[in-house]
């Protein structure tokens, strides 16, 4: 699967959604100012595709750290 997150620019993810490696391009619908989907590599034992909840947790635990070249999912801190 290949998952994708839609998040502010603090890295904070508002939705995320995946896909099988080999559908066709993602085409992204219009979002809210400020936000933006990016790409993500989830660890294969974080998120089960048929649980929607694994997803939820995901976005709850991890925001998306923009500081690097390839975005990261890391672990929020509590302050976030």
């Amino acid at each position: 699967m290949r998952y994708f997150a839609t998040h502010d620019s603090e890295g904070r993810i508002r939705g995320i959604f995946g896909c099988p490696e080999d559908a066709p391009p993602l085409r992204q619908g219009k979002l809210d100012a400020g936000l933006q989907t990016t790409e993500i590599d989830v660890p294969d034992d974080a998120i089960d595709p048929g649980n929607l909840a694994t997803m939820l947790d995901y976005a709850k635990t991890y925001r998306i750290d923009m500081s690097n070249a390839r975005p990261a999912s890391v672990v929020r801190t509590t302050e976030e």
